[in-house]
């Protein structure tokens, strides 16, 4: 069984078709490269698996501990916390959550973050950073648009 399987998706824009009876399957450990002119429906197809935009027809499946995050090509320019906090998202203080912290300090560990310091003090690319170790935090399976920058993660 395909640990991604797209069945006959459809999806249409403003009266556009951009997906017409498309399907895929991505087995468990099997690279996929997306190529394609701008406007190609690349980002879009990700946004499908992700679940930010639903097909007009069709099925997309993939197991269900699979989670998605996103990462904005906008850095926002403030958010409250500590890098651990930001990076931690809404997992501090949940006692079913000991994976995720260890996860947590494995992702600012091996992005070489400051913890400790303040997400509003850092420049916007140490932001980026701390929002891909966010997104990379406790995920299982990943993929990376350039344009709209959908991460999944994967644990091996």
């Amino acid at each position: 069984m395909a640990y991604i399987n797209i069945q006959n998706v459809e999806l249409n824009f403003g009266g556009t078709r951009l997906f017409d009876d498309i399907g895929l399957n991505v087995e468990q450990g099997e690279r996929v490269v997306l190529v394609g002119r701008n406007g190609s429906g690349k980002s879009t197809l990700l946004r499908l698996i992700e679940g930010s935009v639903k097909p007009d027809a069709g099925n997309i499946a993939y197991p269900k501990r699979c989670r998605c995050a996103h990462l904005s090509q906008m850095v926002p320019q403030a958010l409250p916390g500590t890098v651990l906090d930001v990076v931690s998202g809404d997992s501090r203080g949940n006692e079913d959550s000991e994976d995720k912290r260890q996860q947590v300090n494995i992702m600012i560990s091996r992005l070489g973050l400051d913890a400790e310091r303040f997400f509003n003090s850092l420049s916007a690319g140490l932001k980026r950073q701390v929002l891909l170790a966010r997104a990379l935090a406790g995920k299982r399976i990943y993929f990376c648009s350039t344009n709209r920058q959908t991460i999944w993660t994967s644990m091996r």
